[in-house]
């Protein structure tokens, strides 16, 4: 008590501070310079696939059990087993599956995201000091449906893989001994 006033302690530095613009960090840091977004493990865009029991072909090859990836070769004629980035097993793909109608929407999307782009483009260029803040921020990757599951058929003594990335789905068979 000062001169018969009370004065309470505050102990947020929020309100003696200036205001923060919607571009400051709280911590000072940028997302992209802190450490889990650094030097953390890329996101993956392919499926992965878990592996429970080892699976052994006919060379007396044995994949373990474990977590994959599954990757499509570009010409959509194999499936890679991955592991670490390493490819582990190739697998032959008997089916493949393009759904034409998420491909016209990609197509339609991805038109009026270049109108977009080249409108910005023109605004940025009318104000380039905008332009700075505009490239600091991290720009999100879109969602992509990524699924892989694995099947034993008991008749023909094989495993079959399903493999689903956005419009494609491809099958492919690893038989066993």
């Amino acid at each position: 008590m000062i001169d018969g006033h009370i004065y309470i302690a505050e102990y947020n530095l929020e309100s003696r501070l200036p205001k923060r613009g919607p571009d400051t960090y709280a911590s000072g840091l940028l997302d992209r310079d802190k450490g889990h977004v650094k030097f953390g493990p890329p996101s993956l865009d392919t499926p992965i696939l878990m592996l429970s029991e080892p699976i052994r072909d006919e060379f007396r090859n044995i994949i373990y059990p474990g977590y994959y990836e599954v990757r499509l070769t570009y010409d959509k004629k194999f499936m890679m087993l991955a592991q670490a980035g390493v490819a582990i097993a190739t697998i032959p793909v008997f089916k493949v599956d393009i759904d034409k109608e998420i491909v016209a929407k990609k197509q339609k999307q991805l038109e009026l995201e270049t109108k977009k782009k080249n409108f910005i483009k023109r605004k940025i260029a009318e104000k380039r000091k905008k332009a700075k803040l505009l490239s600091k921020k991290i720009e999100e990757n879109p969602q992509v449906y990524n699924n892989a599951t694995i099947e034993y058929i008991q008749d023909g003594n094989y495993y079959l893989i399903k493999y689903e990335r956005d419009e494609v789905r491809a099958w492919g068979v690893l038989k066993t001994y």
